[in-house]
């Protein structure tokens, strides 16, 4: 674009002044030399505050459209080409009206012919988008006690119910078993005892031979090889 302008094939900002100056005092286009451009992009989808303070008019008004569709300008009758220079902000946009306080251009689906240069110096409109505050979830590193933050839309954790102390028949039934448990044993205990003190006897009484038993045992053997007592 600036090569064009230097070479003469589009106008320069100055050259669009000076023309739109020659038009009449109080029309928008010698307004509009007056005021400087502010908007060199493509401005399609854009959301755009017109230039609207006086003396375009005998107060101040707030009018905000989106360019939709633009159109070129129309050529002379008999024209075949655009001379040189050319505009550097030509043609006009169909645009439509999203925010005003002007009586003749209301808001709901009204659109209007706004001119290229027009368009050109007025207020590029930014919305930003709100940040919701934050809730409690965590505890950042440089946060005191008790205070806790959460990332944007994450809902916090159910809080777990605060911590008792077991009640005194709580504890009494989980001792129960235990109690069972160590009576059981000592019986069981005893019963292997009384069990291994009753077989020790029995073995000692099977194994002790009777009174007299050794006597006759040798008798016999005696008898049997043919030997008699004297």
């Amino acid at each position: 674009m600036a090569f064009l302008r230097r070479i003469g094939f589009i106008e320069t900002e100055e050259q669009e002044r000076a023309r739109l100056a020659q038009a009449p005092t109080g029309s928008i286009s010698h307004y509009l030399s007056t005021l400087p451009i502010t908007i060199k992009e493509w401005p399609q989808d854009l959301l755009v505050q017109l230039p609207w303070e006086p003396p375009r008019s005998g107060k101040q008004y707030t009018v905000v459209v989106v360019p939709l569709e633009y159109r070129k300008d129309p050529l002379p009758e008999g024209v075949d080409e655009k001379s040189l220079p050319r505009k550097l902000n030509p043609g006009s946009w169909r645009c439509a009206v999203v925010s005003s306080d002007h009586p003749s251009y209301p808001v709901g689906g009204h659109r209007i012919i706004v001119g290229t240069d027009e368009i050109a110096r007025g207020n590029k409109v930014l919305i930003e988008r709100p940040r919701p505050p934050r809730t409690p979830h965590h505890t950042p590193t440089n946060a005191g006690p008790g205070t806790a933050w959460t990332a944007p839309g994450i809902p916090p954790p159910p809080s777990s119910p605060p911590a008792t102390e077991p009640s005194h028949a709580t504890t009494g039934r989980r001792a129960q078993p235990v109690r069972y448990l160590l009576v059981w044993g000592a019986v069981v205990l005893g019963v292997l005892l009384a069990v291994a003190g009753l077989a020790i006897l029995l073995a000692s009484t099977v194994l002790e031979p009777p009174a007299g038993t050794g006597h006759d045992l040798s008798l016999r053997a005696d008898h049997a090889l043919g030997i008699w007592p004297s």
